[in-house]
């Protein structure tokens, strides 16, 4: 479990919990965890009006590489034709430095296939022999298995 020091008051500490040491990447300064991912990704996706379904990240060398499922292939389509995915990645960067001010790398933007968490998610449960809801999503990518899964599972453009 990592926790953040908010604020001191005096001689008192106020805490807040920034998550759980397996959900957190290490990116130059900044210690980014899934929730400040995850907002930065919906404001991102506010603002260029797509709906993101899941999503997925790791570290990777320079910077962090975001993986993104949009809700139809139709809409995803549009999104890389008409709007260049190095801008949507430049607003992601700037949305992440608002969630973490510590944050200074670039990201990089590949968009997943319709439904690859899902798969994920059905192999594991085949594989593990698992109930439904033992199987938690996959939004941090810290195995070579995991990143070797959803990289092999992009969508490229026509």
């Amino acid at each position: 479990m990592i926790i953040r020091v908010e604020e001191r008051n005096g001689s008192n500490l106020i805490f807040s919990l920034a998550g759980r040491r397996g959900q957190t990447v290490k990116e130059g300064n900044a210690t980014l965890n899934e929730d400040e991912v995850y907002q930065a990704i919906v404001k991102t996706a506010d603002e260029y009006g797509f709906d993101v379904a899941d999503f997925a990240f790791y570290a990777d060398e320079p910077g962090l590489t975001i993986l993104l499922e949009l809700t139809d292939l139709t809409e995803q389509s549009g999104v890389l034709r008409h709007r260049a995915t190095e801008t949507v990645a430049d607003s992601l960067d700037t949305f992440l430095r608002q969630e973490n001010a510590d944050y200074s790398a670039r990201c990089k933007i590949f968009w997943n296939m319709p439904q690859a968490h899902l798969l994920y998610r059905d192999l594991r449960r085949y594989r593990e022999q698992a109930a439904p809801y033992q199987i938690e999503p996959a939004h941090f990518l810290n195995t070579p298995r995991k990143i070797n899964f959803f990289t092999k599972n992009i969508w490229q453009a026509d």
